[in-house]
């Protein structure tokens, strides 16, 4: 099963009165769960156990495409999610993870290479990360960028339904 995701973005005229709602919804629910493209608190905070994951890192000239992406996808015993997104170059990611009953949260950290000579532009960057060792059953996957030194925000979330291990 694989659900297709397109980043949201705030629409370019948002009403006072929806504004008010939504940052009522956000802030009047101390219990609320962060929305997609919202901010979260350190991966240390996040309940659950460490799970083991691979990240694969590709970059390729940008093209005239709908950007960002994010597809999610259960397998035997493991969890994927694909992120494709327009970013600078020469940048450096690392992925943690982290499962709960029903919840899976993918942490990509991104930086700056400090080392490499870049030239100024825009790539496209895809991240592949794969959880393993995941148990049968359904799953919601939240996948949450944290950019440097910067706060973290959630990139979105999706469902899937992981089979039995091989």
């Amino acid at each position: 099963m694989i659900d297709i995701v397109p980043a949201r973005k705030l629409p370019r005229r948002v009403g006072l009165a929806t504004l008010a709602l939504a940052l009522c919804a956000a802030a009047c629910s101390p219990s609320a769960e962060p929305v997609d493209g919202g901010p979260i608190g350190p991966l240390a905070a996040i309940a659950g156990d460490t799970a083991s994951v691979t990240l694969g890192e590709r970059v390729r000239p940008l093209r005239s495409e709908p950007l960002p992406t994010l597809t999610f996808a259960g397998g035997a015993g493991s969890v994927t999610v694909v992120w494709e997104l327009r970013s600078g170059p020469c940048m450096l990611a690392t992925a943690q993870a982290r499962r709960s009953d029903g919840e899976i949260v993918v942490w990509i950290e991104r930086r700056g290479d400090p080392a490499a000579l870049c030239l100024a532009g825009e790539v496209v960057y895809r991240y592949d990360a794969r959880v393993s060792d995941v148990p049968a059953g359904r799953y919601r996957v939240r996948v949450v960028e944290q950019p440097g030194a910067e706060p973290a925000r959630v990139v979105g979330s999706g469902e899937v339904v992981v089979a039995g291990g091989p």
